[in-house]
Protein backbone atom coordinates (compact mmCIF):
# COMPACT_ATOMS: atom_id res chain seq x y z
CA UNK A 1 0.00 0.00 0.00
CA UNK A 2 2.82 2.42 0.78
CA UNK A 3 4.25 1.61 -2.60
CA UNK A 4 1.01 2.63 -4.34
CA UNK A 5 0.93 5.92 -2.45
CA UNK A 6 4.54 6.64 -3.38
CA UNK A 7 3.88 5.85 -7.06
CA UNK A 8 0.71 8.01 -6.97
CA UNK A 9 2.55 10.90 -5.33
CA UNK A 10 5.38 10.57 -7.84
CA UNK A 11 2.94 10.59 -10.78
CA UNK A 12 1.03 13.49 -9.27
CA UNK A 13 4.22 15.53 -8.77
CA UNK A 14 5.36 14.68 -12.30
CA UNK A 15 2.05 15.83 -13.78
CA UNK A 16 2.05 18.97 -11.63
CA UNK A 17 5.64 19.71 -12.64
CA UNK A 18 4.85 19.30 -16.34
CA UNK A 19 1.75 21.45 -15.97
CA UNK A 20 3.71 24.19 -14.21
CA UNK A 21 6.42 24.08 -16.89
CA UNK A 22 3.75 24.51 -19.55
CA UNK A 23 2.26 27.46 -17.67
CA UNK A 24 5.66 29.05 -17.28
CA UNK A 25 6.40 28.59 -20.98
CA UNK A 26 3.05 30.18 -21.89
CA UNK A 27 3.75 33.05 -19.45
CA UNK A 28 7.21 33.64 -20.98
CA UNK A 29 5.69 33.50 -24.46
CA UNK A 30 2.99 35.96 -23.36
CA UNK A 31 5.59 38.36 -21.89
CA UNK A 32 7.62 38.16 -25.11
CA UNK A 33 4.57 39.01 -27.21
CA UNK A 34 3.84 42.00 -24.96
CA UNK A 35 7.44 43.17 -25.38
CA UNK A 36 7.11 42.81 -29.15
CA UNK A 37 3.89 44.82 -29.14
CA UNK A 38 5.54 47.64 -27.18
CA UNK A 39 8.48 47.96 -29.57
CA UNK A 40 8.58 50.85 -32.01
CA UNK A 41 7.39 49.55 -35.37
CA UNK A 42 10.07 49.08 -37.98
CA UNK A 43 9.41 51.15 -41.10
CA UNK A 44 7.95 49.06 -43.87
CA UNK A 45 10.07 48.57 -46.93
CA UNK A 46 8.64 49.33 -50.36
CA UNK A 47 6.76 46.37 -51.80
CA UNK A 48 7.72 44.56 -54.98
CA UNK A 49 5.67 47.05 -56.99
CA UNK A 50 7.70 49.89 -55.47
CA UNK A 51 4.89 51.21 -53.29
CA UNK A 52 4.99 51.26 -49.54
CA UNK A 53 1.78 50.68 -47.63
CA UNK A 54 2.49 53.69 -45.39
CA UNK A 55 1.30 57.19 -46.01
CA UNK A 56 3.34 59.72 -44.09
CA UNK A 57 2.34 62.88 -45.98
CA UNK A 58 -0.34 63.89 -48.44
CA UNK A 59 -0.53 66.86 -50.78
CA UNK A 60 -2.79 69.33 -48.98
CA UNK A 61 -2.41 72.53 -51.01
CA UNK A 62 -0.35 74.23 -53.68
CA UNK A 63 0.75 77.66 -54.88
CA UNK A 64 1.07 78.35 -58.60
CA UNK A 65 3.38 81.31 -59.25
CA UNK A 66 3.61 83.07 -62.62
CA UNK A 67 5.45 81.06 -65.25
CA UNK A 68 4.45 77.64 -63.91
CA UNK A 69 4.35 74.73 -66.35
CA UNK A 70 1.18 73.30 -64.76
CA UNK A 71 -2.37 74.59 -65.07
CA UNK A 72 -4.72 74.87 -62.10
CA UNK A 73 -6.49 71.65 -63.15
CA UNK A 74 -3.20 69.75 -63.46
CA UNK A 75 -2.01 70.96 -60.06
CA UNK A 76 -5.37 70.10 -58.45
CA UNK A 77 -4.93 66.46 -59.54
CA UNK A 78 -2.01 66.16 -57.08
CA UNK A 79 -4.21 66.93 -54.06
CA UNK A 80 -4.31 64.09 -51.51
CA UNK A 81 -1.64 62.05 -53.30
CA UNK A 82 0.37 60.07 -50.72
CA UNK A 83 4.07 60.40 -50.02
CA UNK A 84 6.23 57.94 -48.09
CA UNK A 85 9.80 58.71 -47.15
CA UNK A 86 11.83 55.99 -45.46
CA UNK A 87 15.40 55.76 -44.27
CA UNK A 88 16.63 55.15 -47.81
CA UNK A 89 13.72 55.66 -50.21
CA UNK A 90 11.05 58.07 -51.42
CA UNK A 91 7.74 56.86 -52.86
CA UNK A 92 5.43 59.34 -54.60
CA UNK A 93 2.89 59.24 -57.43
CA UNK A 94 3.35 55.51 -58.03
CA UNK A 95 7.13 55.66 -58.30
CA UNK A 96 9.87 54.81 -55.82
CA UNK A 97 13.38 56.15 -55.66
CA UNK A 98 15.50 53.51 -53.83
CA UNK A 99 18.87 53.89 -52.09
CA UNK A 100 18.37 57.60 -51.37
CA UNK A 101 20.86 59.63 -49.35
CA UNK A 102 19.51 62.63 -47.43
CA UNK A 103 21.44 65.76 -46.42
CA UNK A 104 19.58 68.26 -44.24
CA UNK A 105 20.63 71.83 -43.43
CA UNK A 106 18.87 74.77 -41.82
CA UNK A 107 18.83 78.10 -43.69
CA UNK A 108 16.93 81.41 -43.47
CA UNK A 109 13.70 81.08 -45.49
CA UNK A 110 14.01 84.52 -47.09
CA UNK A 111 17.54 83.90 -48.38
CA UNK A 112 16.71 80.45 -49.71
CA UNK A 113 13.46 81.29 -51.54
CA UNK A 114 14.76 84.57 -53.01
CA UNK A 115 18.03 83.03 -54.18
CA UNK A 116 16.61 79.70 -55.43
CA UNK A 117 13.17 80.66 -56.80
CA UNK A 118 13.17 84.49 -56.92
CA UNK A 119 10.11 84.56 -54.66
CA UNK A 120 9.44 85.99 -51.20
CA UNK A 121 8.54 83.40 -48.54
CA UNK A 122 5.45 85.47 -47.63
CA UNK A 123 4.09 84.84 -51.15
CA UNK A 124 4.09 81.16 -50.22
CA UNK A 125 2.62 81.72 -46.77
CA UNK A 126 5.91 80.88 -45.06
CA UNK A 127 7.09 82.91 -42.08
CA UNK A 128 10.53 84.46 -42.38
CA UNK A 129 12.13 81.82 -40.13
CA UNK A 130 14.69 79.17 -40.75
CA UNK A 131 13.63 76.20 -42.85
CA UNK A 132 15.30 72.85 -43.36
CA UNK A 133 16.49 72.12 -46.88
CA UNK A 134 16.70 68.41 -47.65
CA UNK A 135 18.98 67.52 -50.55
CA UNK A 136 18.84 64.00 -52.00
CA UNK A 137 20.17 61.99 -54.89
CA UNK A 138 16.61 61.00 -55.89
CA UNK A 139 15.57 61.55 -59.50
CA UNK A 140 11.81 61.86 -58.85
CA UNK A 141 10.57 65.29 -59.98
CA UNK A 142 10.83 67.77 -57.11
CA UNK A 143 12.68 65.51 -54.71
CA UNK A 144 16.29 66.43 -55.50
CA UNK A 145 15.76 69.22 -53.00
CA UNK A 146 12.72 69.98 -50.89
CA UNK A 147 11.84 72.11 -47.86
CA UNK A 148 10.74 71.00 -44.41
CA UNK A 149 8.96 73.62 -42.31
CA UNK A 150 8.95 73.80 -38.51
CA UNK A 151 5.37 72.47 -38.43
CA UNK A 152 6.66 69.33 -40.26
CA UNK A 153 4.99 70.19 -43.58
CA UNK A 154 7.08 69.63 -46.68
CA UNK A 155 7.22 71.88 -49.73
CA UNK A 156 8.16 70.24 -53.01
CA UNK A 157 8.45 72.26 -56.21
CA UNK A 158 7.39 70.39 -59.34
CA UNK A 159 7.00 72.01 -62.75
CA UNK A 160 7.10 75.45 -61.13
CA UNK A 161 4.29 74.69 -58.63
CA UNK A 162 4.94 74.62 -54.87
CA UNK A 163 3.14 71.60 -53.40
CA UNK A 164 2.58 71.44 -49.65
CA UNK A 165 2.60 68.01 -48.02
CA UNK A 166 0.83 67.75 -44.65
CA UNK A 167 1.88 64.99 -42.23
CA UNK A 168 -0.65 62.16 -42.16
CA UNK A 169 0.54 60.99 -38.73
CA UNK A 170 1.23 63.06 -35.66
CA UNK A 171 4.45 62.10 -33.86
Amino acid sequence: MDRRILISLFCLSLVAGLWMTGCEAREIQKRDSVKKMNKTPVPSEPSAEGMSMRVLWTVSEYVIPDGSALTEDQARQFLFKPLDIGESWITFDGRTCPNVSFIRKSVPARDYFKRTFAIEPEALGIPDDNVDIVTTDCNLPGFKEYVRLKDRRLIVRMDGVFFYFRPAVDH
